[in-house]
């Protein structure tokens, strides 16, 4: 089986029990039987991981690894020039708040309008790593937001998909 459809599978499999909780909470048992809140909660399931199906599949570039996931992470050689436009970006351009500077290592929080995400750039050696991901929920898909946020970032840097390597 391909990677990717085990992905779309075990997100399904994820998601179910959230969602399962979210309809089941709705209904009182004694108006509803178990058997169409399983089956309710399966389609809902199926219909959120297809939508976002869609948007990962927009990115003919991602790596399969990075497909249904929230967290991202690439490597960039290091430079103190590129350093400095990494700690000049424009914080309103990408929604980036709160940046907190700790040795070699600089954070950004990443503003969604649920769950926030986590930019973090650290300096290893001749090399910056650079991650991107999820808040609280990260085992669970983001409809690509935070690839398409680090795309951005990368190519404000000065960097194309074609010309780094991921993790």
């Amino acid at each position: 089986m391909k990677p990717r459809i085990k992905k779309i599978i075990l997100k399904i499999g994820m998601m179910y029990p959230l969602i399962f909780l979210k309809v089941f909470i709705g209904f009182s048992i004694n108006e509803v039987s178990l058997i169409p809140i399983l089956i309710i909660s399966l389609v809902i399931s199926i219909i959120v991981i297809a939508f976002n199906a869609f948007d990962y599949d927009f990115y003919d570039d991602m790596d399969d690894k990075d497909y249904f996931e929230s967290k991202h992470v690439f490597f960039l050689p290091y430079s103190a020039e590129l350093w400095s436009r990494i700690e000049l970006l424009d914080q309103d351009e990408f929604g980036l708040s709160n940046p907190i500077e700790s040795g070699s290592v600089l954070r950004y929080n990443v503003n969604r309008t649920v769950i926030s995400s986590v930019l973090e750039f650290d300096r290893k050696g001749e090399e910056i790593e650079m991650t991107i991901k999820g808040g609280l929920l990260n085992i669970y898909p983001d409809k690509a937001r935070n690839y398409k946020s680090a795309r951005r970032i990368l190519h404000a840097l000065g960097w194309k998909p074609s010309n780094m390597k991921t993790e």
